[in-house]
């Protein structure tokens, strides 16, 4: 469950970086995660380690395919691409919620209250959000689980997001969704600091 969203509008000469309002992403990306049920105190599904070029560093990680699997711990190089750019590949089944995806990210859910009264919203919720916006039928008993979830919190951020989401941009001092794409394995995202000018 790996994928890492950047925001790219095109692609330079040489191919090497993309054009993405002064962020300068990489077209590729080298990666190691590690899964939640590995950390302590862990805010994201993945800890994503990104280890060279413009986005080396430590982000927390979203997996956003429930069907394919990665694994914990190994290095991986996989292309980059913006959540807000129109020049993904097909993904995801419902692409045109990745505006959603980036709102979710924000709004940083993970030990919040559930504004319906259902308790702490939990990493499972989230996970599992994330693939009902992008995924037509999201995998019931994916390998490696979610953990602990609650439907109704779920659906609450489902809600949420179509009501609020439909129009966000991350500005400054926000976060975009920046896509990893390993061929053959699980798309996955990093949570990415949106610099200020």
């Amino acid at each position: 469950m790996l994928g890492i969203m950047l925001f790219f509008t095109q692609c330079s000469k040489d191919n090497e970086t993309v054009n993405d309002g002064g962020l300068n992403l990489p077209k590729d990306a080298s990666f190691t995660l590690i899964f939640f049920s590995e950390l302590n105190d862990p805010r994201s599904y993945f800890q994503t380690i990104v280890l060279d070029g413009p986005l080396e560093g430590v982000y927390e990680g979203w997996c956003l395919d429930s069907y394919s699997t990665i694994q914990s711990k190994k290095g991986y190089v996989g292309k980059v691409y913006s959540s807000l750019s129109k020049s993904i590949p097909d993904l995801f089944e419902y692409q045109e919620n990745l505006p959603l995806i980036n709102w979710v990210i924000n709004y940083d859910f993970v030990g919040k209250e559930s504004l319906g009264g259902h308790g702490k919203y939990t990493i499972g919720d989230v996970t599992k959000s994330l693939w009902s916006l992008l995924e037509e039928t999201p995998n019931p008993d994916p390998a490696g689980g979610v953990g602990s979830f609650n439907n109704n919190r779920v659906i609450e951020i489902v809600e949420m997001a179509f009501i609020e989401g439909k129009e966000f941009v991350p500005l400054c001092g926000e976060f975009l969704a920046v896509i990893l794409v390993v061929e053959g394995k699980q798309t996955t995202m990093i949570k990415y600091p949106f610099p200020c000018p």
